[in-house]
């Protein structure tokens, strides 16, 4: 939220005025508070058995960023920084040992323990089900129902051998 929509909504609700600038010093000397807090939840990060890490597009003043989120059961952390491999360090450390899930941005790779988030891959999966290709819109739906079956902790991939109709399955832990 904006400083002027913040000054806005401090003036409707609670009839109080506040000049951006004060609004402005509230919001970095509570960002500095916060600091000891956000390591703490960083650590907290490093001892999860499973971590879902994405990042997305984010604009300040005009200037594209990178919003990250690093999520666990029981923990959230956001960080605006670049799209460099080298922000992860803010979020993930050399003391994360755990299950990493993520899209397929390469930055992501080099984690031993990764796999990829499910919602992403049930997107690709609606894309291959567009393919102009029969046999490959087969397939997209082949993965697709495979996916989206929430019942079963084993995904099965159908695969067309390259000369017929005969069917390979790939079977992935999740």
């Amino acid at each position: 939220m904006s400083r002027s929509k913040i000054q806005e909504f401090l003036n409707d609700w609670t009839n109080t005025e506040l000049s951006i600038a004060t609004i402005d010093r509230c919001i970095r000397e509570t960002g500095i508070a916060c600091v000891p807090v956000v390591e703490e939840l960083v650590e907290q990060l490093q001892q999860a058995d499973l971590l879902h890490l994405d990042e997305t597009h984010w604009y300040e003043s005009g200037k594209l960023h990178w919003l990250w989120v690093a999520i666990t059961s029981k923990t959230a952390v956001f960080h605006i920084g670049s799209r460099r491999k080298e922000e992860l360090s803010h979020l993930v450390q050399e003391a994360f040992l755990g299950w990493l899930v993520t899209d397929g941005y390469a930055a992501y790779r080099s984690h031993p323990k990764r796999q990829r988030c499910l919602a992403h891959l049930i997107r690709k999966a609606v894309a291959i089900t567009g393919a102009i290709n029969q046999k490959a819109a087969q397939i997209g739906q082949w993965i697709l129902a495979d996916l989206r079956d929430s019942d079963r902790h084993v995904l099965i991939f159908p695969y067309f051998f390259k000369g017929g109709n005969e069917r390979l399955h790939l079977s992935v832990s999740c």
